[in-house]
């Protein structure tokens, strides 16, 4: 009967054909569910991450691989940590179009402003730094027009101090991608005048990278009782710190940063901002000591209870990771199974696979037998030993179905078609499966239906 499958092959997809024009007197079957090509079912994401993976692709997204990492090993998420997971990460919400304008719209208001340069050059900086560099990012157009707004029902949009305010944020601005001209000083300027110059100043050599300068200014108005920007200053002293470490990392540099990142910790005066010392910590470990850090975040990332800055760490871990350095298991294991679709290159792919195999010999973890499934192809010298670990697996694992896809998937291309079958019409007829595995496990019975009937009974 094998034989005559490519006609009925043929035969099935002519009657597929009729079948929309018998539609008009009801539904022949049941309902046609269509699913990504990840074989994920949208409808309750969550289910996932509450140890129902179905079957794990390559195509999922990291966080996605993450999660099922770490539920193979008998971790857990709670609903809101899930969600934080399936959400956008990371920074603050994104800015709002009118947020951005207000800034050049308020200028146009001040009398007597120039008119507005239009800056298009760019920074050109080491690979290692364009990560790390801080810009001009929307908030800096927003706080620039929180403080005009301000300046302007203080002293009124005729006030040749208001104006000379806006040039020097001009000044700062401009500073943002390229360096410029900083903002003049004003000696004869009225004390509100004076301050707000003096932070405009240290902020335009902190949009010019030049972080050793800035923080010796914002440690200035630190200091000064009767500056607006006093504690604004303290803080932003911690950033320059941060960023000076990041550009040169040497040990002082270093030791410097994190003593002031403790102090914006500690200091009561500045509890607005102690929010943002471990976030500056975070930053600090990042560039300075990676490897050391990528491990720290594997550990919380595995721990029993995860950190409430989940997806900031996550993505920190991944971003380490991501260049297949492998300093960690899991972030091997992402990296092994991402590189099956994400790489067409053919040494890429013979490292990940003889690094997943490398790996499951060694650890024999679930996780690594995994891998080890969907980097084999059939006649390799660990099919068999794979597919019997494989097989010890009990049904209620949150890896069943992947692992019984792939051992499927390399049965059938080792010609064991009626070991396969049989395996298939035993997974198939038992309990209910979840609708994106069923689609995939009926894909695989379907190339091994023996008759017409069969390929009916089985078709997707």
């Amino acid at each position: 009967m094998v034989r005559c499958f490519a006609p009925l092959l043929t035969l099935a997809v002519m009657l597929w054909g009729l079948v929309p024009a018998a539609w008009a007197t009801g539904p022949l079957g049941p309902e046609i569910r269509f699913f990504s090509r990840s074989g994920q079912d949208p409808v309750d994401d969550l289910a996932y991450f509450r140890g129902h993976l179905g079957i794990l692709r390559p195509t999922f997204t990291d966080n996605r691989l993450y999660a099922a990492y770490r539920i193979m090993l008998g971790g857990r998420f709670s609903e809101a940590q899930a969600r934080q997971l399936l959400a956008r990460c990371c920074g603050a919400p994104e800015t709002p179009f009118d947020a951005m304008t207000s800034w050049p719209d308020l200028r146009k208001r001040v009398a007597g402003v120039p008119p507005a340069q239009e800056t298009t050059a760019f920074r050109r900086r080491p690979e290692d730094m364009q990560s790390f560099d801080v810009s001009c990012f929307p908030n800096a157009y927003r706080n620039s027009a929180a403080t005009l707004r301000a300046r302007i029902a203080e002293h009124g949009a005729n006030s040749p101090l208001v104006r000379d305010w806006v040039i020097g944020q001009d000044a700062v601005l401009r500073n943002c991608s390229t360096d410029s001209a900083l903002p003049d000083e004003l000696p004869n300027a009225p004390p509100w005048l004076k301050a707000d110059r003096a932070y405009q100043i240290a902020a335009a050599y902190f949009y010019r990278l030049d972080y050793t300068r800035a923080g010796q200014l914002f440690a200035e108005i630190g200091h000064d009782a009767s500056s607006p920007w006093q504690k604004t200053a303290r803080y932003l002293v911690a950033r320059c710190a941060v960023h000076a470490a990041i550009e040169q990392k040497t040990p002082k540099l270093i030791a410097d940063a994190q003593q002031a990142i403790d102090a914006v910790a500690t200091d009561p005066e500045l509890v607005d901002y102690r929010a943002d010392a471990p976030k500056l910590a975070s930053l600090l470990a990042f560039a300075t000591r990676p490897q050391e850090r990528v491990r720290e975040l594997e550990r919380s990332l595995l721990a029993p209870d995860l950190p409430p800055t989940l997806p900031v760490e996550l993505r920190d871990f991944l971003l380490l990771e991501r260049t297949g350095t492998r300093t960690t298991d899991l972030g091997a294991w992402i990296y092994d199974i991402d590189v099956l679709t994400t790489s067409g290159r053919e040494q890429d792919l013979a490292a990940a696979k003889a690094d997943a195999l490398g790996r499951w010999r060694e650890r024999r973890s679930l996780p690594w037998l995994v891998a080890a499934l969907m980097h084999l192809s059939p006649g390799d010298d660990d099919v068999a030993a794979a597919i019997a670990a494989s097989r010890a697996i009990e049904a209620g694992s949150p890896a069943y179905y992947t692992l019984a896809w792939h051992r499927l998937r390399l049965l059938i291309g080792e010609n064991k078609q009626e070991e396969a079958r049989a395996e298939l019409d035993q997974i198939l007829d038992g309990r209910p499966l979840p609708e994106g595995v069923e689609n995939l496990m009926r894909y695989h019975r379907m190339k091994l239906a023996r008759d017409l009937d069969e390929f009916v009974r089985f078709a997707l």
